[in-house]
């Protein structure tokens, strides 16, 4: 997702985390998602970006 905006203008981007994008197969190869807390980052980077503390519940 990319926020096209003027010089010196701000935006607020919107979007969704889905459980399928917080998922992953163990050794079994079965889909699990953990519950807990995950740091999401938003930017440029993952050095300059801002970052959001999320908990993932079941």
């Amino acid at each position: 997702m990319s926020l096209e905006l003027d010089p010196g203008a701000t935006g607020t981007p919107t979007f969704t985390i889905t459980p399928a994008q917080l998922s992953y197969y163990d050794r079994t190869m079965t889909l699990r998602i953990d519950p807990g807390e995950a740091v999401v980052t938003v930017g440029p980077d993952a050095s300059s970006g801002a970052s959001a503390l999320i908990t993932v519940t079941e």
